[in-house]
């Protein structure tokens, strides 16, 4: 576990609505108070950074979010851009050869070729150097698409390196691929909610990667896990006590959503326990934080929950 905050590379995935995006930013937050330069990075994302942030929607360029941490947010078209003009260098020669209607066609056409770019720009910005020759970041997390997608994303370079002998592209494949699978700079972190659904696609999503994938996985975080507030004696007072009250009664109505809530809990405990019995891996609960806004103070609040699971899973 003390290795969490030496891997550079890290790839947060899970099923849609996990909340990957709020953990994400979360995971920045705790390597930025640990001093470290910190890239988010979402690929094709409906941005949410800028409003947290109360700046401009983030694009295609790397922008400032806080205090070491730095923010991007790219499409396919935005990385064959970037990646384009890296080769050609000249802009003329760019918009000749790429913004040409028939080789637009072609490219939109090539299967994997936009996953394969996004993929190579946050490849790209691992490696990325400043002008002392150190790296850029400390760290770059990508927020991967959801469960079906990212696990397109993750075999892109796999599957060229394997299809094209050689070649540029070929050779950038297997460099992404190297990255990819080395357990000292990267690792993949599996989000969840402690409900049936998302559990149940985290185990299959990593039983997938065992059979597909040589990369190291890293946490498996459990994101929205809501505390008891009763001890078991007081829930089974606030059942007897509710079975005395009149329907309608207000006090009857409070006990109820007490004991709905409760309820909630132990259904969430089940899965939690679900997941301890399947997967190998060191599961990191993320408290649910009643929050008006999805923004920055759940973002802050979020971190300090990681930074202190963390704590916690290397003392045991």
């Amino acid at each position: 576990m003390s290795s969490f905050f030496n891997t550079r590379f890290i790839i947060n995935t899970g099923k849609g609505g996990v909340g990957k995006t709020s953990v994400s930013a979360a995971i920045a937050l705790a390597w930025a108070r640990r001093g470290k330069r910190v890239l988010h990075m979402q690929l094709s994302a409906r941005d949410r950074l800028g409003a947290a942030y109360g700046i401009e929607p983030v694009g295609p360029d790397v922008v400032p979010l806080t205090s070491n941490v730095w923010a991007v947010n790219t499409t396919g078209k935005d990385a064959m851009r970037e990646y384009a003009m890296m080769i050609l260098r000249v802009r003329t020669l760019y918009k000749a050869v790429f913004e040409n209607r028939v080789v637009d066609r072609f490219l939109r056409v090539v299967p994997g070729l936009p996953e394969l770019t996004m993929l190579g720009k946050a490849y790209w910005h691992e490696k990325e150097r400043n002008e002392s020759g150190r790296p850029r970041w400390d760290a770059v997390i990508l927020d991967a698409p959801a469960t079906g997608h990212g696990m397109f994303l993750l075999q892109i370079p796999q599957v060229i390196s394997r299809a094209v002998g050689s070649g540029h592209m070929a050779d950038e494949a297997r460099s992404m691929l190297q990255l990819l699978e080395d357990p000292t700079r990267t690792c993949i972190n599996l989000i969840t909610l402690p409900e049936e659904t998302p559990v149940s696609e985290t185990v299959q999503l990593h039983r997938q990667l065992k059979e597909n994938f040589d990369i190291r996985v890293g946490f498996l975080i459990a994101n929205g896990v809501f505390p008891y507030l009763m001890t078991a004696p007081e829930r089974s007072l606030a059942r007897q006590l509710a079975l005395r009250q009149s329907p309608g009664e207000t006090t009857a109505q409070l006990l109820q959503t007490a004991l709905f809530r409760e309820n909630r809990c132990d259904l969430q405990r089940a899965a939690l326990d679900r997941l301890r019995r399947e997967l190998p891996l060191p599961i990191m609960e993320i408290p649910f934080f009643f929050e008006p806004d999805p923004g920055r103070p759940l973002f802050e609040r979020m971190a300090v929950s990681f930074s202190d699971s963390v704590a916690r899973l290397e003392r045991s």
